[in-house]
């Protein structure tokens, strides 16, 4: 059940240029082709307004986390299981007993973890939906989804911990993980509960309010909202509080929320670490024909501006290779951004690094994503260094990798017209 205050509270809705004029997004050729109201958004799952909204952007974020695992995966010259969808359902007396209380549902949401993992599970993310239909009737019946990695003997499950365990359409792919995730959202459990007063940091939650992710230690970042209040010398990244409310702040401050989507396995962050986020500035473009989308004050708007926002591409590796990649990187950078390679780019050609674009979840830079990947394909090996001392990152094409690999050479040091010559040099992106 959404909250029905909350967008009178927090002024969710529709954006509205005059009491008769509403402001708009739509396409600069042709209106025809993409028109849609702008809307003020709390971004709050629980928001009547806003929760569709929050589900989508929740479920690429999780999206982006769970594929990157078969890319990098795949790319290690490893096999990757089928993604699949579950749906767990622990005893119900007791899982509606436990679920009462908060560190209880805590150490559930762990032991259903262990028990998917113990059953052939590697890895995915889990949603909790106290309420199941029956005879289109809403009962409670807690049970949890489950989307990932990995085979599930669900009839050892239930021999050994008495949970129902049964697959989503089995046989099928799962068309998309984000709106498989984005509609589990819409109506999956919300707990809260209260906060004593004393374990509040008042002056920690301020300082979190101005660097996101301080307490959490996520990775979360700034907003589209609050690059465009930058823009305007207001908001929050330039420690302007003049608009802030205090008291839906200090609101949240004694409530403990759970997370609605949680990750887990192989696709955990322990596991899989954002090695750096690149971001940039564009322009929305229509989804028909490609133009820009323009924002418009009004249909008698003569003069509207692009619509833009900030995109951030999270680039992922596996944890062990982080110490590697950010090795290289630091090696390497002055050099790289002196010649106009960007991180991304520099990601593009490692096979260590997995990005949106190499997973094919963003083409909006696909043409130069997709020579960079096919022309310059680089692996990682730790060499000599030339000063002699400790070792330096080389970059290496998959044949040359193999041969150091093999026989310890280096490219420069195969002998021409050996049998093991290949062309190219190891050298820095």
């Amino acid at each position: 059940m959404r909250d029905e205050v909350l967008p009178e509270r927090m002024g969710c809705g529709f954006k509205w240029q005059s009491p008769a004029e509403m402001r708009f997004t739509a396409c600069g050729s042709d209106r025809s082709h993409y028109l849609k109201a702008a809307r003020i958004h709390c971004w709050r799952l629980a928001c009547a307004n806003c929760g569709n909204d929050v589900a989508l952007r929740r479920g690429a974020q999780v999206e982006t986390r769970i594929l990157a695992y078969a890319d990098l995966e795949k790319r290690g010259g490893r096999k990757v299981p089928q993604l699949k969808h579950w749906v767990i359902s622990p005893p119900q007396e007791w899982t509606i007993e436990v679920m009462r209380d908060v560190d209880r549902f805590a150490l559930l949401v762990q032991w259903v973890q262990l028990v998917m993992i113990d059953a052939g599970f590697l890895g995915g993310a889990m949603v909790f939906h106290p309420w199941r239909l029956q005879d289109e009737e809403w009962v409670l019946g807690p049970h949890f989804h489950v989307i990932g990695y990995g085979y599930v003997d669900n009839r050892r499950i239930y021999r050994k911990y008495g949970c129902v365990v049964k697959q989503v359409h089995p046989g099928e792919k799962i068309r998309s993980v984000r709106q498989t995730i984005a509609y589990l959202l819409t109506h999956a459990g919300l707990g809260y509960s209260e906060r004593p007063e004393d374990e509040i940091n008042w002056d920690l939650s301020v300082l979190s309010h101005f660097i996101p992710g301080l307490m959490s230690g996520d990775d979360s970042s700034f907003s589209d909202t609050d690059w465009f209040e930058a823009g305007e010398g207001r908001g929050r990244m330039v420690g302007d509080l003049s608009e802030f409310d205090w008291v839906q702040w200090t609101m949240r401050r004694y409530t403990k929320t759970f997370n609605a989507v949680r990750t887990f396995g192989v696709v955990a962050r322990k596991h899989i670490r954002v090695f750096d986020v690149y971001r940039e500035d564009r322009v929305r473009l229509c989804p028909e024909c490609g133009a820009e989308l323009m924002i418009y004050d009004g249909f008698d708007d003569r003069d509207p501006k692009p619509s833009r926002y900030i995109h951030d591409s999270p680039i992922m590796v596996l944890a062990e290779e982080y110490d590697m990649v950010h090795a290289a990187w630091k090696h390497w950078k002055a050099d790289l951004q002196e010649n106009g390679v960007r991180v991304l780019d520099f990601a593009l050609r490692l096979e260590a690094c997995s990005t949106p674009q190499s997973m094919g979840l963003d083409d909006y830079d696909s043409e130069r994503a997709v020579s960079i990947r096919q022309e310059s394909r680089r692996l990682m090996r730790y060499v000599p260094s030339q000063s002699g001392q400790g070792l330096d990152p080389m970059l290496m094409t998959p044949e040359q990798a193999r041969i150091f690999d093999e026989t310890g050479l280096l490219p420069d040091e195969i002998p021409a017209g050996s049998p093991l010559s290949v062309q190219g040099n190891g050298a820095a992106v």
